[in-house]
């Protein structure tokens, strides 16, 4: 089944973004009156009403209008404004306010998405002027009570379910399945829409919802459809309805002629002016807004709001010739009502209510071609099932005729009719009657039994308990995170109080812990109704909920008393900074809540009706309760009044109320009245927004707005509907569309709580822990991950001792070293005999002056290398280098008898010989090494040193003779050998062991 329009699917959230302004404004030049007409359009081209798209159809129209209809008095002048925001009730009332009064405007074309509509529509009626738009197909917007100046311009999907009634009467079906894909946005909006429109028109289908995850299971769907009608409607997109075609055809569906399958496709036919329209529209997107189509067809969208334009355009050239006012909105507006214009989107039909009729045609494949052709029209000006003469659809099956409503057994096979009756004998026939004669009996004393101790337990006053039994003890909030509203009564002034000092009393019954909440009753009668809302909550038992203990019910003191909870409520864990909360610890508390409420739905008290934050606690082990749920006889409502403060409190817990009892509280003076099971799960998608952002409801919003206006917005139940701001991001995407589902304006279309407990499993890929469970795994991890820490640290430790001793031997003897690593200390050691090999560079300091501070670095570093390498292969000891300067010794620390003179020999000789190979590398020059060895006790003076020790005349010296000297030339040198007063020489001084 197909429309007349483009072939582009557009979603619904995406009708959100434009609108235009068509402003008049009379200016006398050269007796030319111009009519000024605002354009307003969205910058994001990702949408399929963009400037890029729209304007240069807009462009295109206006051009056709000047040129064809208006005479040449007139003149439409085209003023361009491009907005990038997103669709904002505020801001298009508040542009469209800004071009009435500032640029005189006399029409609107849009805005596009329906919840910005409401109020440009209405602010359109009180200015009056006319209004028309491309796109908005709300059903609200056929009420022109409210909108007496909008004309639309797009289909309207709310008359399918008009179209399929008229198929459906036609052939006599009213048994069907709709089958849609929730992944894709536009199938799920249509098949909603479906759904909602054809149980309006006495048709009530069974709804199957495709996921991409179900694409194995698509032959299982189709015999869970087979099993509920013979009519199946495809919402699918093309990929997936192949896949669906292809597995009915396996299981032989239709070569059977049983069943009938239909397929929606919208805008397949475009009118006959559409290729003109097209071209034209493609080259001024390039030429004029840098916008190339490429691939993507010029969509319906484009062409709507082209012939919304022609048509004011016609409406004002018939007002101009009539020589009525032009600014007479309602006027102009009846003059676009009831009439029909070959537009480029085909023929545009407007009925007498200024919305436009679609045609639409019904088409079957012909068995033969695999084409599709015309079988029959359902127009919208003249409504039904219209055949096309000489064409008839090809049935597959035996009898080639429409398949009946329903198999004469039924769906599945059990009607009566197709039961074989067989004879019975009369000896089965007497002991069946009397086994079921003895059944009844023994049923009907269980029954009696079962009510006589029922009623026994109705009467039990166990329940009962005086209010000096219990041991009160008031309780700081934050000491012992107790909150403050989980035992508070919503409507009690003096809880209120207590509830601005931040107190609220627990008490201690029969050695437990108690809540204790007083309620705002001063008497109260125990009626039968009474004791069984008693015994109603006496018999419930579940984890996730609190456990009633008892009630004290004496004059003027009414209390309910129920499991104490340490931990305090959800809301407190969620506004509490310092405490961590990850994904996992957060689905866990989301998933207690449906648990319990699962259970709740399922009992005798059968929903909630006051589900918040602040009504879930958490318990010593963190597992997640909901309270304060069941006992209606002792909840009395309160009309919201009394102090700011007050109203302020007792409105800001309609929050969580669903928008359908927000309209009976308003209608009831502010009473809380009315509660449902789909209002417990909007409740629960305003506390998945808690959650997600740990934060109050409404959180983004009140930071603009008050409590009350947040309350009138969901009341209104807009479209798209007013719900809490959560962006992407914020949360994994199946709580994101979780969320979404639970609030849902239409109560039918919100999931039960076994579905969100499937939802919240899938979000933990399958797994069922709760709270503590999740806090042991989290331990146990990081107990493993502990454990590599501390051997990846025990290695690294290792490896960098290793390197510490390495640098300790360097630097020290290894003797030494080893003293030192055991903690010993070192004794000093005297040596008789060792030789010492002592060498410089021989011209070092003119080469360092000729030399870069980086080129003196290498050339030290690569020939002390080469020397290090080289003493390696001797038993040597390096004691320092120090610029050019290289020393070494030889029989210590390790004595060696007199081997020390042969190594410190050979090591000169060799070193002296890798001398002579090498070469600078920035000079390519060849150094000389100057080489001193010495093996004796001698202690070396210069002359200075000895004429200062001959003036006491004590010291023994010996002229050595003339050397030369590193930068002193040549100098008279002394050898010092021993001091007479004293009587020691060097020998004696050097064999003492203590020096």
């Amino acid at each position: 089944m197909s429309s007349r329009g483009s072939s582009k699917r557009t979603p619904s959230w995406m009708l959100t973004r434009v609108f235009i302004a068509v402003a008049l404004e009379t200016m006398a030049v050269q007796s030319v009156t111009e009519i000024k007409v605002g354009v307003l359009l969205i910058a994001d081209s990702r949408v399929p009403y963009s400037v890029h798209r729209v304007a240069p159809a807009v462009d295109i129209a206006l051009e056709t209008v000047n040129r064809d209809l208006l005479n040449d008095s007139y003149r439409l002048v085209s003023e361009l404004r491009i907005y990038d925001d997103i669709c904002d009730a505020r801001y298009a009332t508040g542009v469209a306010s800004d071009l009435f009064h500032k640029h005189h405007v006399s029409a609107l074309i849009g805005p596009a998405c329906a919840y910005s509509l409401h109020g440009v529509g209405r602010m359109a009626a009180y200015w009056n002027i006319p209004i028309v738009t491309g796109l908005g197909d709300g059903g609200e917007f056929k009420n022109k009570t409210d909108f007496p100046t909008l004309t639309r311009f797009a289909y309207c999907q709310c008359r399918l379910r008009k179209v399929f009634g008229s198929v459906f009467r036609h052939f006599g079906w009213s048994d069907l399945v709709v089958i849609y894909d929730m992944d894709d946005i536009h199938s799920d909006v249509l098949g909603n829409t479906l759904k909602v429109g054809l149980r309006k028109g006495g048709y009530y289908p069974y709804m199957i919802q495709f996921y991409e995850s179900r694409r194995g299971e698509i032959e299982n769907i189709l015999l869970d459809a087979s099993r509920k009608a013979r009519v199946m409607l495809l919402i699918l997109p093309g990929d997936i309805l192949r896949l669906f075609m292809l597995a009915a055809h396996g299981l032989g569906f239709p070569q059977s002629g049983d069943y009938v399958f239909m397929d929606v496709q919208l805008f397949d036919f475009p009118g006959k002016y559409w290729g003109n329209h097209r071209w034209w529209v493609v080259n001024m997107s390039e030429e004029q807004y840098n916008f190339t189509f490429g691939s993507e067809e010029v969509n319906f969208f484009v062409g709507a709001f082209h012939d919304a334009v022609i048509r004011y355009g016609l409406a004002l050239n018939e007002t101009l010739t009539l020589g009525d006012d032009v600014t007479d909105g309602r006027t102009v507006t009846r003059r676009m009502w009831d009439l029909t214009l070959q537009g480029v989107t085909g023929d545009v039909i407007i009925d007498d209510n200024g919305d436009r009729d679609t045609n639409f045609a019904i088409q079957d494949m012909n068995m033969t071609t695999g084409e599709f052709q015309i079988v029959a029209h359902y127009w919208g000006a003249n409504p039904g099932y219209t055949p096309v003469e000489g064409r008839t659809i090809h049935w597959p099956g035996p009898l080639n005729r429409a398949p009946p409503n329903a198999p004469r057994c039924g769906f599945t096979g059990q009607a009566p009719v197709c039961q074989e009756e067989e004879g019975i004998p009369t000896y089965q026939v007497i002991i069946v009657s009397l086994l079921a004669v003895l059944v009844m009996g023994l049923i009907v004393a269980f029954l009696l039994y079962r009510r006589i101790s029922w009623e026994r337990d109705l009467r039990n006053m166990a329940w009962r308990i005086q209010l000096a039994d219990i041991h009160f003890h008031s309780v700081r909030v934050g000491s012992l995170k107790v909150s403050r509203v989980e035992l508070e009564d919503g409507d009690n002034d003096e809880d209120d109080a207590m509830t601005r000092q931040c107190f609220t009393q627990v008490g201690v019954y029969q050695g437990n812990s108690v809540a204790v909440k007083k309620t705002q009753l001063e008497k109260l009668d125990l009626t039968r109704k009474v004791l069984l809302e008693i015994k109603t909550m006496r018999d419930i038992h579940h984890d996730n909920l609190t456990r009633f203990v008892g009630a004290c019910v004496e004059p003027g003191q009414i209390y309910v008393v129920t499991e104490y909870c340490a931990k305090g409520s959800l809301q407190d864990v969620l506004l509490n900074d310092s405490i961590k909360l990850d994904w996992t610890f957060r689905v866990s508390l989301l998933k207690d809540i449906a648990k319990g409420m699962a259970y709740l739905h399922q009992s005798p008290v059968h929903h909630h009706g006051n589900l918040r934050s602040s009504n879930c606690v958490v318990d010593r082990r963190f597992n997640l309760k909901v309270t304060d749920f069941g006992l209606p006889s002792f909840k009395r409502p309160q009309v919201v009044g009394g102090t700011d403060d007050d109203q302020h409190g007792k409105l800001e817990k309609l929050l969580w109320m669903a928008p359908e009892h927000l309209a009976k509280v308003r209608a009831a003076g502010y009473r809380v009245t009315g509660a449902s099971q789909k209002g417990d799960v909007y409740s629960y998608g305003i506390i998945l927004e808690e959650v997600t952002l740990r934060s109050l409801p409404f959180e983004i919003c009140r930071g603009i707005m008050d409590v009350e206006d947040i309350l009138d917005r969901v009341i209104k139940r807009q479209s798209p509907p007013f719900r809490p701001k959560v962006r992407e991001g914020e949360a994994p995407q199946a709580v994101l569309t979780l969320m979404e589902q639970c609030w849902k304006d239409d109560p039918e279309m919100r999931p039960s709580f076994e579905t969100v407990l499937k939802a919240i499993k899938a979000v933990t890929s399958g797994k069922d822990a709760n709270l503590v469970e999740a806090l042991i795994t989290r331990l146990e991890e990081y107990a493993s991950n502990l454990e590599d820490v501390v051997e990846e640290r025990t290695k690294e430790l290792i490896d960098e001792k290793k390197k510490s001793e390495m640098l300790l031997y360097q630097i020290l003897p290894r003797s030494v070293a080893e003293q030192l690593k055991r903690g010993q200390q070192v004794v000093p050691e005297a040596y008789d005999s060792v030789t010492i090999y002592f060498s410089d560079i021989v011209g070092f300091t003119a080469m360092s002056a000729a030399s870069t501070p980086m080129q003196v670095v290498e050339v030290l570093n690569d020939l002390y290398s080469e020397f290090d390498s080289i003493i390696d292969a001797h038993d040597v000891y390096k004691v320092e280098t120090i610029g050019d300067a290289y020393m070494v010794v030889s029989g210590l620390p390790e004595k060696n008898g007199d081997q020390h003179a042969v190594e410190i020999c050979r090591m000169a000789l060799r070193l002296l010989h890798r001398v002579q190979t090498f070469t600078l590398k920035h000079r390519h020059d060849r150094l000389q090494l100057r080489i001193g060895i010495h093996s004796a006790l001698k202690i070396h003076l210069s002359a200075s040193t000895k004429a200062i020790l001959d003036r006491f005349g004590t010291f023994i010296t010996q002229l050595r003779g003339s050397v030369e000297m590193k930068g002193k030339g040549t100098q008279t040198t002394y050898w010092l050998l021993g001091e007479e007063n004293k009587g020691t020489s060097l020998h004696d001084l050097c064999g003492r062991p203590d020096l």
